[in-house]
C-alpha cells in the first residue's frame, strides 16, 4: 500500500523529487565537485522534506490563529471565517487547474518545436554552402537545447503545481470539517453573512478595547480612538438611539454567553 501523509501526498511520488532535482542541478552544472556530492548525500532528507513539508495552514492555525476568540468571537463569526478561507482555496485551485491543464498544452508545444528543429538541422547538415550552413546549424542546435531545456523546466513545475494542488484539497477539505461541526451550534443564519455581524462584531470590538484598556500598553492615540470609534458606533446601532443605518436590520440581544451555542457550551473544532 502506497504510504501518503497527512497531506494525502503519495510518498512514491516525492521519493524520486530529489533525483530529479539533482539531476537537472547537475546537467546544467551550476553546482559541481564538493558542493553537489553534498547535495547528493543528503537526497533522502530533501525527498522526506518534499514528501512531509507544509505548505498552506494546519489544522492547529487554522482554529487558533485564523479563528481567534478575539477577532471572531462566537460560532456564527468562525463559520463565515471559515466559508471565506474555503472559497479562497477553491477558486485557487480552479484556477491552479487551468494552469495545469495550459502548462501540459505548452510542452507538446514546445515538443512540436523540437520536432521542427530537429528537422531543420538535419536539413542544414546537406547544405553545400559550408560558412553559411556552420552558423545555420549552430543555431538551430541552441534552439533545440533551449526548447529541451524549457520542457524539462516545465515538467519538473507540474511536479510542484501537483504538490500545490494536494495541499489545497487538504485545507479545503480541513475547512468542511470545521464548518461541519460550527453549523450546528449557529445562532443565527447558516445563508445570510451579515445577520450575524452585528452580535459577533459588537462582541468582538468590546472585547478589543477592553483588553486595549486593561493591557496598559503603549497604544497610539490612533489605534484607541479607532477601537473607541468602532465600539461606541455599534453600541449605537444596536441600542436604537441616534439615526438607525440599517432600519432592515433584525433586532437583537446580545448572549450575555459570547461566544457560546446555543446550549451554553463553546463549540470545539
Amino acid at each position: 500500500m502506497t504510504e501518503t501523509n497527512a497531506d494525502g501526498f503519495s510518498k512514491d511520488f516525492a521519493g524520486g523529487y530529489a533525483d530529479k532535482s539533482l539531476e537537472i542541478i547537475k546537467n546544467n552544472k551550476l553546482v559541481t565537485g564538493d558542493d553537489f556530492e553534498a547535495l547528493d548525500k543528503i537526497k533522502e532528507s530533501l525527498n522526506h522534506n518534499f514528501w512531509c513539508g507544509q505548505l498552506f495552514r494546519s489544522k492547529v492555525e487554522m482554529e487558533v490563529s485564523v479563528l481567534n476568540d478575539l477577532k471572531h468571537p462566537t460560532n456564527d463569526s468562525k463559520y463565515w471565517q471559515a466559508i471565506r478561507e474555503q472559497n479562497v482555496h477553491f477558486s485557487e485551485l480552479v484556477s491552479l487547474s487551468y494552469e495545469y491543464k495550459k502548462r501540459i498544452q505548452e510542452i507538446s508545444i514546445k515538443k512540436a518545436d523540437e520536432g521542427l528543429l530537429s528537422i531543420e538541422i538535419k536539413r542544414e547538415c546537406w547544405r553545400t554552402d559550408a560558412e553559411e550552413n556552420k552558423f545555420e546549424l549552430a543555431k538551430a542546435i541552441s534552439n533545440r537545447e533551449i526548447i529541451r531545456i524549457d520542457i524539462d523546466k516545465m515538467n519538473w513545475g507540474l511536479i510542484q503545481m501537483t504538490k500545490t494542488a494536494i495541499n489545497r484539497v487538504r485545507e479545503i477539505m480541513c475547512w468542511q470539517d470545521i464548518l461541519d461541526k460550527l453549523k450546528p451550534v449557529l445562532r443565527w443564519s447558516a445563508d445570510t453573512y451579515e445577520e450575524h455581524q452585528w452580535a459577533s462584531y459588537k462582541i468582538r470590538f468590546t472585547n478589543q478595547l477592553e483588553n486595549t484598556m486593561k493591557s496598559g500598553a503603549n497604544t497610539s492615540s490612533s489605534e484607541i480612538n479607532n477601537l473607541i470609534g468602532l465600539f461606541t458606533t455599534m453600541e449605537r446601532v444596536t441600542s436604537g438611539d441616534g439615526i438607525q443605518l440599517n432600519d432592515e436590520r433584525p433586532k437583537i440581544e446580545l448572549p450575555s454567553d459570547r461566544g457560546q451555542s446555543p446550549n451554553g457550551k463553546k463549540v470545539i473544532v
